[in-house]
């Protein structure tokens, strides 16, 4: 009787648990941040698309990395795209501010894996100094952060502001010396 209670309190624990499942990415062979100027980039079906070394470079723009590094677990128990915490949402509320000409920072992830040659987009974000530093420094925030290239704690917002620039002007020199046009003819973006 008891182990026959024991089974059924487990088969129901088991119905009326929230789906899981279980994932792993590739591992990282190179990771890349930037902080864009909004006005300097585009958003579109060839992917985020901004210049280094005066010439246009299209970045696929990954939405299950996005969903990974925005909030982790819509991937394993469903993220509809309308939820705020989802990457095509994320994807929608970028492309508005492009549309809007809005004047603003954006926060960038590339990252290539194993065995490929090519950067992608892992993550994005419209970037506040004052909010974004608050969120990162102390680290309060461990959904939708990315893990910062930075070697010492900025001062302020404004520092903050200054140190990713340093890290997107090393990304930039990055991807100069790798192959010379990174082309995307089809993205995921939606």
């Amino acid at each position: 009787m008891t182990r026959t209670l024991i089974v059924t309190f487990l088969l129901c624990a088991a119905v009326c648990n929230p789906a899981s499942g279980d994932y792993s990415l590739p591992d990282v062979q190179e990771r890349l941040v930037l902080l864009l100027d909004l006005r300097d980039v585009s958003l579109d079906k060839r992917g985020l698309v901004f210049s280094v070394n005066e010439r246009q470079q299209a970045f696929k723009v990954d939405r299950f990395w996005m969903q990974s590094r925005i909030w982790s677990d819509g991937i394993c128990v469903g993220v509809q795209d309308t939820n705020p915490r989802s990457s095509a949402s994320r994807i929608r509320e970028v492309q508005r501010a492009l549309a809007r000409k809005e004047d603003s920072l954006l926060l960038v992830e590339l990252v290539s894996v194993e065995k490929t040659s090519r950067f992608f987009v892992s993550y994005l974000k419209l970037f506040d100094p004052e909010t974004e530093y608050g969120r990162y420094y102390p680290k309060r925030a461990f959904y939708d952060t990315i893990e910062m290239p930075l070697g010492t704690k900025p001062k302020d917002s404004r520092n903050f502001v200054e140190e990713l620039k340093k890290c997107t002007e090393e990304a930039r020199e990055r991807i100069r010396k790798r192959k010379p046009a990174i082309r995307c003819p089809s993205t995921d973006i939606g």
